[in-house]
């Protein structure tokens, strides 16, 4: 089920860094962590389908199925959210393109394998380096790609990047705290908040799945304030035809080298390794059938985020996640070519299986093969 929001006023998302009266600016984020949007869902089918107390006691059987209960998930799940303007999709660009440094051209052009030997001895043994092909240029943060499926498909010879100011209009919120007594501003308490504002030719889509209770259209309410979100269900494409995805498992079958891009934040037991990687030669063992090996990565700064826990009033573990578009390159070290798409092409992954961060659209995976 795919899913068009449409932002109804600008919206402030909080990252994790500390926030109260006093300090100077308020930053927000965007793209928002999917879990963001997974808990207004929950909350909005909440509302149309149960009573409050039904849902805390468990007594309806569908909304404990499929949206679960105060201490549980059911079995709906967020898939993915990118950008569209009703003709074309935009995703965080990967990792591994680059573009001119000074905004002079808006062409992307993948990196490329260094000569001689980059690695370090102490962190990264074994993995590859690679670097921009020219010193002008280099990776366009807070950016979108425009055309997913050319750059699974190998095609590099058209892809441009758009910038964050493409999409939205930033506006500032300054607030002031005033003393009763004197009728004069406190000290300390001057805030400014830098808010989003979406473009109106731009929505936010969003896969999920097994979601049948959701009205087809509503409203949601998100960030900081609860700000107004409206929705609708919308056709939803799929990326690539079944020819392309043949053609994809047929290139990685022959060259044994992929690519899987992570179009949303991952959450990993050890970094930005997942679980079950090997940290002396980064294999990964899928399953008995399935062994890939992970030769180079490209990847930003994590990104830390918690929470509030609401049925037991304290905070939620703080974890760290791997950056949307962060990518491997890897070798199929053994297995079947065809089993491997399956499991990493439009799938979500993620660690802690117990929070099911996958669940709520965290390690959102696409995988291409590699040309060298």
């Amino acid at each position: 089920m795919r899913f068009n929001i449409k932002p109804l006023e600008s919206f402030l998302f909080r990252d994790a860094k500390p926030f109260e009266t006093g300090d100077t600016i308020a930053e927000g984020i965007f793209p928002f962590l999917p879990s963001t949007l997974y808990g207004a869902v929950r909350g909005t089918v909440l509302a149309q389908r149960s009573k409050y107390d039904d849902f805390l006691a468990g007594k309806d059987p569908e909304i404990k199925k499929q949206v679960g209960t105060p201490k549980s998930q059911g079995d709906f799940s967020l898939k993915s959210q990118f950008l569209t303007d009703g003709e074309k999709n935009y995703f965080i660009t990967p990792r591994d393109l680059v573009c001119d440094r000074k905004g002079d051209s808006d062409r992307l052009l993948p990196q490329v394998k260094a000569a001689g030997d980059y690695t370090s001895e102490k962190n990264v043994r074994g993995l590859e380096f690679y670097r921009t092909p020219d010193r002008s240029m280099a990776y366009p943060e807070e950016s979108w790609l425009h055309d997913l499926k050319s750059y699974l498909m190998g095609d590099f010879s058209s892809l441009q990047v758009k910038k964050k100011s493409d999409f939205f209009a930033m506006e500032e919120k300054t607030g002031i705290a005033v003393d009763k007594t004197t009728g004069t501003a406190e000290e300390h308490m001057l805030f400014t908040q830098r808010r989003h504002r979406l473009l109106e030719e731009y929505r936010i889509l969003s896969d999920f799945e097994r979601l049948s209770l959701l009205d087809p259209k509503g409203i949601l309410t998100m960030g900081q304030d609860r700000r107004l979100f409206e929705y609708e269900l919308v056709k939803a494409d799929p990326i690539l035809s079944p020819a392309e995805k043949e053609e994809i498992i047929s290139r990685i079958d022959r060259s044994k080298k992929f690519k899987i891009f992570f179009a949303s934040p991952a959450v990993f037991a050890n970094g930005w390794l997942p679980e079950g990687v090997s940290k002396e030669d980064f294999s990964w063992e899928i399953s008995k059938q399935l062994k890939i090996e992970i030769y180079a990565v490209f990847s930003g700064a994590p990104v830390s985020f918690g929470g509030w826990n609401h049925v037991y009033h304290i905070p939620r573990t703080m974890r760290r996640a791997i950056s949307a578009g962060t990518v491997f390159y890897c070798r199929l070290a053994a297995g079947d070519a065809a089993a491997l798409f399956d499991h990493f092409f439009d799938r979500t992954i993620s660690d802690y299986k117990e929070e099911h961060y996958d669940r709520q659209g965290f390690g959102h995976t696409f995988i291409a093969n590699i040309d060298e």
